[in-house]
Order: C-alpha cells, then sequence, then structure tokens
C-alpha cells in the first residue's frame, strides 16, 4: 500500500509564524529545516499532527496544523478577528477544501446553538445583521456583549460570505440559517411553519395550570429533560427562553445515528385548555465530540433515573412525620424529628451532620454533604451525594399541614453544579465557576 503522505502530492509552499512548511492538499505538513540551523526532531518529516486530548485538533510542535493549512491554500490570515472553520464540524479533517477563515462573527452565526440564541434575542437574523447593537430586549448575555460593537461593513460582508457559501453548498439547506438564506434566492417559495402532525408526548408539561401556564412550564421543563417523544422519537431540552408572558422557545436536540443529529427549534404557546407545541426548523449536521457527550448523558439520564423524578404530587413516606414532594420511590428519612415544634427545621439540621443519612430506600440511600437554612429559618435546603448517575442531589425541606415535606429539587453531575443551585434557591449571589450542569 501506498505511504498515506504521498497519495496526494499536490503541495504549496507557506510561511508561518517565522517558519517555512510544504503543505498537501490531504492535510499534512513538512516543517523545513532552518537554514543554518541544527536539525530539529520534528524537521524534515511529513506529519498529519497528533490530537490534541483538550480542544480535538490536530497539532504539529506548538501549533494546530488547520492554521498551517488554511495559511498555504487560502492565504494568511485576513485579520486577528479571523479564525478556521471545519466546513463538515470534523476538527481532524484538515484538507483545504475543508477549512476557511471566518469571523467570530460568521462562526457563531454558522453554530446552530448560537444562531438559536441571537434569533431569541434579535428575532431573527435579518434584525441581527441590520443593527446587532440593539437587541429586542435590550439585554445580551456577557459573552455576547462584543456583537454590540459590530460595523455596518461587518455585518454587510457576512451576510454576502453567507450568501456566497450557501451558493457553493458549504452551508446545509435545512435549520434557521439554511432556510434564511434560502428564502433570500427563492423569495416566493417560502417554507410554511410545521406543526406537530401525531399528537407527541410531552412528559414535563405541568400537571397543575396555575394563572401564569408558560411561566409554570418554563420553570418545570430543565436542561435534559424530555421535551418530545413518540416511539424511538426524543428530542431533549439543550436550550429555553421565554418570549414574553404567552410564548416560549425551546432549541431541543435529537440523536439520529452514529453519523448526524438534529436539532429543532419549537415555540410552547398556551391556548387555554392545553399547552401547543408548534416545531419551527429543524437542523441536521454531523455530531461534535461535544455533542456526541452531552446526548450520551442526557440518554443515560433517562435509561438509569434515579430516585428522584419528576411526579409533582405529596406523597406519604415510609417516615410516619415526613411527606415527599416529586419522589417517585417511597423513601424513608431517618433523622426526621417525630414532633413539631417552633424551631423544627433548625433541630432538624442539628441531626444532618455531614455524611448522616438524609433518605434511603430500596435502591439505596443518599449521605448529607451540607445544609443550609434559609434567612427567615422556615427552610432548609440539603444537598446530598448517592452511588447514581448524578451522584449530587437537592432536598428543599419545610412544615406544611404539620408534617415535614421533602421536596426534590433536581439531581447534578457535579457538586459545583449543585452548590450554584443551592444558591440561587435561597436567593444568594454565585460567584464561583459553571459546570457541566449548565449545559445539559
Amino acid at each position: 500500500m501506498d505511504n498515506l503522505f504521498d497519495i496526494n502530492k499536490t503541495e504549496k509552499i507557506c510561511e508561518y509564524r517565522s517558519e517555512t512548511y510544504r503543505v498537501r492538499e490531504n492535510g499534512s505538513v513538512f516543517r523545513l529545516q532552518r537554514t543554518n540551523k541544527r536539525k530539529r526532531p520534528l524537521d524534515e518529516k511529513w506529519t498529519f499532527g497528533k490530537p490534541c486530548k483538550n480542544k480535538g485538533y490536530m497539532n504539529f510542535s506548538s501549533e494546530t496544523v488547520h492554521r498551517i493549512v488554511a495559511t498555504a491554500f487560502h492565504g494568511k490570515q485576513p485579520s486577528v478577528q479571523h479564525i478556521v472553520d471545519h466546513i463538515d464540524t470534523n476538527k481532524k479533517n484538515n484538507r483545504p477544501e475543508n477549512l476557511r477563515w471566518i469571523t467570530r462573527l460568521e462562526n457563531i452565526l454558522l453554530n446552530p446553538i448560537t444562531l438559536s440564541r441571537i434569533i431569541f434575542k434579535y428575532g431573527s437574523i435579518d434584525n441581527f445583521l441590520d443593527n446587532p447593537s440593539k437587541p429586542t430586549d435590550g439585554e445580551l448575555e456577557q459573552n455576547f456583549e462584543w456583537m454590540r460593537t459590530v460595523t455596518k461593513e461587518e455585518s454587510d460582508n457576512t451576510r454576502r460570505n453567507l450568501e456566497n457559501w450557501a451558493k457553493e453548498g458549504k452551508i446545509p439547506k435545512g435549520g434557521q440559517l439554511g432556510e434564511w438564506i434560502h428564502t433570500k434566492f427563492n423569495p416566493f417559495n417560502l417554507k410554511t411553519d410545521i406543526k406537530t402532525s401525531n399528537k407527541p408526548k410531552n412528559p414535563n408539561t405541568p400537571k397543575i395550570i396555575g394563572r401564569h401556564p408558560i411561566k409554570s412550564y418554563y420553570d418545570n421543563l430543565n436542561k435534559g429533560d424530555i421535551l418530545f417523544c413518540q416511539d424511538d422519537e426524543i428530542h431533549f431540552v439543550l436550550e429555553k427562553e421565554m418570549t414574553n408572558s404567552q410564548q416560549m422557545k425551546v432549541t431541543a436536540i435529537q440523536d439520529l445515528s452514529s453519523s448526524h443529529i438534529a436539532f429543532y427549534w419549537y415555540e410552547i404557546i398556551y391556548n387555554g385548555r392545553f399547552y401547543e407545541h408548534i416545531r419551527r426548523d429543524v437542523f441536521y449536521r454531523k455530531p461534535t465530540e461535544e455533542y456526541r457527550n452531552i446526548l450520551e448523558l442526557f440518554s443515560k439520564a433517562v435509561q438509569q433515573k434515579d430516585d428522584y423524578s419528576k411526579e409533582d404530587f405529596l406523597t406519604q413516606s415510609i417516615t410516619t412525620n415526613a411527606m415527599q414532594k416529586k419522589w417517585k420511590t417511597e423513601s424513608e428519612f431517618p433523622n426526621c424529628p417525630t414532633t413539631i415544634i417552633d424551631s423544627s427545621i433548625e433541630k432538624y439540621k442539628e441531626k444532618l451532620t455531614k455524611g448522616s443519612t438524609f433518605s434511603k430506600n430500596q435502591y439505596g440511600e443518599s449521605s448529607v454533604a451540607e445544609s443550609q437554612l434559609s434567612e427567615d429559618m422556615s427552610v432548609m435546603i440539603v444537598l446530598t451525594t448517592s452511588n447514581s448517575i448524578k451522584p449530587f442531589a437537592l432536598a428543599k425541606v419545610y412544615i406544611e399541614n404539620e408534617k415535614f415535606v421533602h421536596e426534590n429539587l433536581g439531581t447534578f453531575f457535579t457538586l459545583i453544579g449543585a452548590q450554584k443551585q443551592l444558591n440561587l434557591v435561597l436567593g444568594l449571589e454565585w460567584t464561583g465557576e459553571d459546570s457541566i450542569d449548565d449545559y445539559c
């Protein structure tokens, strides 16, 4: 068999960061020995590079291979704002036709998740490109604040580039970006909004609808929850946003196969009798390692449900004086006080020393990691650990109708994620870092 490096011999020579490289169309690079300098171990050798464990890119020495290849075949970096984009999302495919220089503005529009956030904030892609400084609600997340400074020239260039890439077949026709560009070329061939025709199962709709139906649904829906399921089709919640008191938008993700995943954009309204889930758009793409890991975590959480479920009603626990809420499995709370007095919550907290048992049932038990009281001493938040897919959990304990109510507040993959939610529930500021629980 021919040497893989010699399969494609078309070469270019480029200067990159004071080094000279020969670069081939198959994505391999060859660093030349510096004039009058000692030959280094990596000099004069063809290589595709070595994969970076953290970011997944192919590296050569201290450089990324894709930047060297892009420089050789597409010219030097146009500006400091430009980065190299892998068109098929495969970070190891460094063939020149798979690479292009793009600005970070173009980068966020090409990413279906950040694109969804922009549409949530601006109402449409056109609104964003016409005036990036003015989101409809006036607010932007901190990592998007830079978009306010985008000039009209930059947005016009971005619009032209997106249209050119679409003509070249480098942007899929599906999804909000592809559909937006398609309507620019075919203004009288618009795709109508799509409603789910068969009655879907939406397991996380509130069982009790109060005065504010959309707000109730929004509060009940978390990342990683199932938004829609039918037969083998499952859509997991990835992003959510309330646009107003009458409407909520949700981005959902589905694992289609080993080679494709799908992103869905839903609009959810309450029509006075029930919730309508209107599927506005769908976008198909090859999965990145990040999305594949997220889907795996979502699936495990569904397949291996732990003791904390979404049952939103009160049930009697094994312990006489204790009730449980949002708890599927009948459990025991061995340290729950047997009588109610004025300082019962405080007395209960004193019993919950670190490592003590908080709850137990036929499947196992959870141990206390920490507990905190609300400012008025009427509520206790307990952080526990257990041997589950999501090993950390939060519970709220309070007194109602002369009983101690133990309410599930959710489970978490990381201690940081649980501690952050504990602070937020108590109305305290969180100054720590984010975790994977912020994304799933």
